[in-house]
């Protein structure tokens, strides 16, 4: 980026991911890493979430995942 993000861009950013996020737990499928550097802009402005290396896929709703996977800080 040529400067920095305004509050109403980092706003739309947001809400895009999180419409990501939701897609995602609808599929049944958690991305367990989740952090800044894996929300990703295109050119275009599109946001696409990166890096679904540790990601799980579970099978029925309300599983749980007990394990820490993911960056620790």
């Amino acid at each position: 980026l040529e400067r920095a993000l305004t509050e109403p861009q980092i706003q739309v950013i947001c809400k895009h991911t999180l419409e990501a996020l939701s897609y995602l737990h609808d599929i049944k499928v958690i991305h367990r890493d989740l952090k800044a550097g894996n929300i990703l802009l295109t050119m275009e402005g599109d946001v696409k979430l990166a890096d679904f290396g540790v990601s799980a896929k579970n099978s029925r709703t309300l599983q749980r995942r007990d394990s820490f996977i993911g960056t620790p800080y």
